[in-house]
């Protein structure tokens, strides 16, 4: 009984799959708005299962997937495919919260190698390298209009400047998608969980959030680094510029959450963070230094411990 009911919810759960892939293909602007949507049929299919017949899953909808869309819907089957189960069986075997996101941000990176070295080897396609020509394409466009209407174009060189790091950033790239990814899908896979009355750890309060101390240390260097500057094309140059932006992000993240706390100790309203975070994302460079001198201060000299004496 028990396996044909799992047989059951993975033909359920594989058309699902197989109606978003299609959405995503042919109807690509209610597609994308539905990405989200992706990986849960993996996700609550595995959670209440575990990863063997997921496996099995996963197979049936990369097959249907790729019969449907002529191979196109492949490489989406992969990658969600991967994410959603890694998720799903950490949270089968109910993992904290931090440790379902990790499992599915290391699922998602894989996925994206696996698609990037098959587009490469495969189809001698690079995606970096058409992101980038892309970008090229578009500031062209833009300087030939600007100047036709006799517009400085100053700003344009410095975006083009930016766009030649895209090569040498391939690796942050599909880091930081791989970040993004786990961290949507936990936080709709956890509504909808919710919803179906499974068992799932949530995310700790985002003001108790807390970064190893150790981050401090890697970040200056890391600072360092970009101040003295480094030789463009060496391996150090790549390897500071692929893991700085990841270092900048984690610090700016530990200075929100000193943020939070603070307001949470003063009794603040809960979307007064939020609308700071909005508007430090809406702002960029001020607002995001002032957010990682926070976050120095709080790993340097526990700045929250402080906040909370002086709130006693």
């Amino acid at each position: 009984m028990k396996n044909a009911r799992s047989v059951a919810e993975a033909a359920v759960f594989s058309a699902v799959f197989l109606v978003l892939v299609l959405l995503l293909i042919f109807v690509p602007v209610v597609g994308s708005i539905l990405t989200i949507a992706m990986p849960l049929p993996f996700i609550i299919f595995v959670a209440r299962n575990g990863w063997k017949p997921g496996v099995f899953m996963f197979i049936v909808c990369a097959l249907l997937a790729t019969l449907f869309t002529g191979g196109i819907g492949f490489p989406t089957a992969l990658i969600f495919g991967l994410g959603g189960i890694a998720a799903g069986e950490l949270i089968h075997q109910k993992k904290p919260a931090f440790a379902v996101f990790a499992a599915g941000t290391v699922a998602y990176i894989i996925g994206l190698v696996l698609f990037y070295l098959s587009s490469v080897l495969l189809f001698n396609i690079d995606p970096i390298q058409l992101i980038q020509q892309t970008l090229n394409d578009s500031i062209a466009q833009a300087r030939s209009m600007m100047e036709s209407i006799d517009q400085n174009t100053s700003n344009l060189d410095a975006l083009a400047e930016m766009v030649t790091l895209v090569q040498y950033i391939g690796p942050v790239l599909l880091i930081g998608t791989g970040i993004i990814l786990s961290f949507i899908t936990q936080v709709f896979a956890h509504v909808i969980l919710k919803r179906v009355r499974m068992d799932y750890q949530q995310f700790p309060a985002f003001r108790n959030w807390n970064f190893p101390r150790s981050l401090i240390w890697y970040y200056l260097t890391g600072s360092i680094f970009i101040l003295i500057g480094l030789e463009e094309g060496t391996a150090m140059y790549i390897v500071v510029m692929n893991l700085f932006p990841l270092l900048e992000l984690a610090v700016a993240i530990q200075g929100f959450t000193v943020i939070f706390y603070f307001l949470h100790a003063k009794s603040y309203p809960k979307y007064y963070g939020v609308l700071i975070i909005v508007g430090s994302i809406l702002l960029s460079t001020i607002a995001l230094f002032l957010a990682r001198i926070l976050g120095i201060i709080d790993l340097g000299l526990n700045l929250k411990q402080r906040i909370q004496t002086d709130t006693k």
